[in-house]
């Protein structure tokens, strides 16, 4: 298959200025090698008083959400001055006209149709590749957003479907809903709604049979409806209390993240305590080595006073209690994340470094605490939780990226390979990103094997950061398909301190993992649980 095949297309817009988040999609369309935009037809909007989101209560209401939260890198809102698109030459221009939608597709030989206006077009030819269109919880992002706020949703499916059989998806993701503010889901849509028109368009581009979309996985995941003007006007006062309540329980709390220790027993972890940090620490990304007879856990140590983390690493005994903890490696910049693992004689770490938009790996000169920076695997790209793989000869590196500025860290999980894991050319996995699901993308520490099984560790992003981690079993790994199910969970509530958690290591049945340890402001920390026990659900 070749991604470069030439790909014919037209869309359809509102009339008027282009969104900016149309102009933002379609500039990445046309960036795609071999891909043409023939055609923009414009199509009258819709009425303003179709949805809640448009009324005029709503609309006040989202004036104040903005202007009490506003988005980073916000997509919405008309482009200034027009509507002219970067590196598209040639563009037809027309207004959308049932009578005339055959003649101007044949005129331009359109393959493929993708309808971003408000209101779905309708007409007599289906292009051969199909009419496409999104929908974010079955509606607009706009009313998706309020509808989430509304309701109480968590997370929010966006999916690109064909108008002619709306089961039929050609991309789809799950993302969080933020609990506070419609406006960021609104702009977090809008970002998701550029990804998926990019990432359909290359699927058209590769695939090119109708066949083959259907058997695209359709994710199983809970959305809000719709809400009428009514029903905002009833539920708005509930909404407000609902937020006033948990601004209140967030100054009543501390939390912060530390260290729990414990063994496994099945698929279980029993005997768990809790390794309380320092004052102004707060530990988390335990990552369990073993150099011979010696285990250590190799951890992220967050300094409040600094604003960012450093890698730190503590020798572990043989009842499972950690030693005095000493820095590991530390940079200008957040570190978290510590991927520690041997390859030719030699130790190895590949820690978080998004914030310097790289993957950096550094070699070790003494074990396990002096560490030199080696060189870059991955540069110009917010990645976050690399984890390392060998299976079946390859060296596979999984970790989540942000497809764009205004993207979340934690939806997409994209998969790469190489002969070998200091390698700076990382294939990427065509069917990128191979999970789309808040709820179970984001590693959460090392591939586990079983009984001649494979699973993958991910987190629960969907609730709050880090709410549980998701045990899933890999079914299929290969250069050309990844598939995996969801067979377990391992969720905070066996310790009432303990509400969340997002990464589990473990080495000869010891195992080390993280906890959002909560206590009353102002008040000392809880004293220790002993002999917790986390079942996997």
């Amino acid at each position: 298959m070749d991604d470069d095949l030439p790909l014919t297309l037209a869309v359809v817009v509102n009339d008027g200025p282009l969104a900016r988040w149309v102009h933002r999609a379609l500039a990445e369309v046309v960036a795609v090698r071999g891909v043409r935009l023939a055609l923009i037809l414009s199509h009258p909007p819709r009425a303003l008083a179709d949805e809640a989101a448009r009324s005029l209560l709503g609309r006040l209401y989202a004036a104040v959400d903005q202007w009490w939260f506003p988005p980073p890198h916000d997509l919405r809102g008309p482009m200034n001055p027009g509507r002219e698109i970067p590196g598209a030459t040639g563009v037809a221009a027309a207004t959308w006209d049932s009578s005339s939608h055959a003649r101007l597709l044949r005129e331009h030989q359109v393959e493929a149709v993708l309808d971003l206006s408000d209101q779905a077009v309708t007409g007599d030819v289906t292009p051969p590749l199909g009419t496409w269109r999104l929908a974010h919880a079955g509606t607009s992002a706009d009313t998706a957003a309020l509808s989430c706020l509304l309701s109480g949703a968590t997370s929010v499916r966006s999916v690109l479907h064909s108008t002619a059989d709306p089961a039929q998806v050609l991309a789809e993701s799950i993302s969080k809903a933020d609990h506070a503010s419609m406006s960021r889901t609104h702009s977090a849509l809008l970002w998701k709604s550029v990804a998926l028109v990019r990432r359909g368009v290359r699927r058209l581009q590769r695939d090119r049979s109708p066949a083959t979309w259907a058997a695209l996985p359709v994710l199983d995941w809970p959305t809000p409806s719709g809400v009428s003007a009514r029903d905002l006007r009833r539920r708005l006062p509930t909404l407000v209390t609902r937020l006033v309540r948990h601004r209140r329980e967030r100054r009543r709390y501390d939390t912060r993240w530390t260290l729990l220790t414990g063994r496994r027993q099945g698929a279980d972890i029993i005997d768990i305590e809790r390794v309380t940090p320092p004052d102004g620490h707060f530990w988390a990304d335990p990552m369990v080595v073993a150099d011979g007879a010696d285990r250590y856990v190799f951890y992220e140590d967050y300094r409040n006073d600094r604003a960012r983390g450093h890698i730190a690493v503590a020798p572990i005994d043989r009842a499972g209690r950690l030693g005095a903890a000493q820095m590991a490696l530390e940079r200008p910049y957040h570190l978290s994340y510590p991927w520690v693992f041997a390859h030719g004689g030699q130790w190895y770490m590949v820690p978080e470094t998004q914030a310097n938009r790289t993957i950096e790996v550094y070699r070790c000169l003494a074990f396990p605490s002096r560490w030199q920076f080696s060189h870059v695997l991955m540069a110009d790209v917010r990645a976050v939780d690399a984890t390392f793989l060998q299976h079946e000869g390859r060296w596979w590196m999984f970790a989540n990226v942000a497809e764009f500025e205004g993207s979340a860290t934690s939806d997409e999980l994209c998969a790469f390979w190489a002969d070998d894991p200091l390698s700076t050319h990382w294939q990427p996995h065509p069917h990128n990103p191979v999970v789309s699901d808040v709820g179970r993308a984001r590693p959460a520490g090392p591939f586990v094997r079983r009984d001649g099984r494979l699973f993958r560790p991910s987190q629960d992003c969907a609730s709050e950061y880090g709410g549980a981690v998701c045990v899933n079993e890999v079914l299929a790994l290969t250069e050309t398909a990844y598939e995996e199910r969801c067979v377990g969970r391992l969720e905070a509530t066996w310790d009432p301190h303990v509400v969340a958690m997002h990464t589990v290591s473990e080495h000869d049945g010891q195992v080390v993992l993280d906890g959002k340890l909560r206590s009353r402001r102002g008040q000392p920390a809880p004293v220790a649980t002993h002999k917790g026990r986390c079942p996997l659900r």
